[in-house]
């Protein structure tokens, strides 16, 4: 029936929340090389980059503002209205995620130990994986809420909400792994740079875990469908 009153009554308020998602996607690529030079001392470049990404989530907010803005109020949306401003406001909490986590590598120079490194780089890896794979999603229910909700596509979506899961769960395990491993390899710390290391690992895992609540968002739209 929705699928009726979308062709009836306009496209799916998808394209533009794939539109705000690209913006948010943006921001999230940045994250692997903002991890690079905090790495490598570049707080110079790190901080021009930071720049950037203050830029692209203003622009996130913008084409959140103007879905919200145009959003019909009738009942003839493909779901139902307060679960469509429920999702726009997770996915943008990605991109205010990866402003949080720039804000974080610019206030101080933090300094990763050396053991630590690769494993930070390999956690950030993953937490982006999340945010790709939730991206991919978006676009799929779109898809779906224009041409049908066919059996074969619903299970493929409802797979990759599993595996947006499990990758989620991987990066808690990423993170407690860096935060045991912190503390055995410097067992007199600085307590600020500690401090400070420790919010740069929560941001990264909040990314994935934002990422797995738009999956769980999706996983309620399609079983409504």
């Amino acid at each position: 029936m929705r699928t009726v009153f979308t062709r009836l009554f306009g496209q799916s308020p998808f394209g533009r929340i794939g539109e705000h998602m690209d913006r948010v996607q943006q921001c999230v690529d940045f994250v692997p090389r903002m991890i690079d030079l905090l790495i490598q001392g570049e707080f110079d470049e790190l901080e021009q980059m930071a720049k950037q990404v203050f830029k692209l989530e203003h622009d996130a907010d913008i084409v959140k503002g103007e879905i919200r803005d145009h959003l019909p109020k009738s009942i003839f949306l493909p779901v139902d209205r307060a679960d469509l401003l429920t999702y726009l406001k997770e996915q943008d909490a990605i991109a205010d995620a990866v402003e949080d986590l720039a804000v974080v590598l610019t206030i101080r120079a933090i300094r990763v130990p050396e053991p630590l490194q690769e494993d930070l780089r390999a956690f950030a890896a993953r937490s982006v994986d999340a945010c790709r794979l939730a991206g991919r999603l978006v676009r799929d229910i779109g898809t779906i809420l224009i041409s049908g909700f066919g059996q074969s596509d619903v299970e493929q979506v409802l797979e990759k909400v599993a595996n947006l899961g499990i990758i989620e769960w991987e990066t808690d395990k990423m993170q407690q792994k860096l935060v045991k491993k912190l503390f055995q390899v410097e067992p007199k710390p600085d307590p600020l740079n500690t401090i400070f290391l420790m919010k740069v690992f929560e941001q990264i895992d909040t990314l994935a875990d934002h990422a797995e609540n738009l999956g769980d968002l999706i996983r309620m739209m399609v079983s409504k469908g």
